[in-house]
């Protein structure tokens, strides 16, 4: 797999936007963490949807699609959380 092209390209990319770091200057670690978390997830979506364009395992389609809502449904709670304790 190219990392210039296609799948490989969006899976490389992915990782690089994974690996900088959170917002670390939040009010507390539980804001630290919620911040952090809904990152992963976010990104976890966005790897998900890669999957979708580019995978033909069917086992690893169907895992990155029941993983979309699970990980929109974890961002909301973390969201909402976030809003509640400032």
């Amino acid at each position: 797999m190219r990392k210039t092209s296609g799948a490989g390209k969006a899976m490389s990319d992915g990782m690089m936007r994974m690996m900088k770091m959170g917002n670390m200057s939040m009010s507390s670690i539980d804001h630290e963490f919620a911040d952090m978390m809904t990152k992963h997830h976010k990104d976890g979506i966005m790897m998900s949807k890669n999957i979708l364009a580019y995978c033909k395992n069917p086992k690893l389609r169907s895992m990155a699609q029941k993983g979309i809502p699970e990980q929109t449904k974890d961002i909301s709670k973390m969201t909402t959380w976030m809003k509640s304790h400032q």
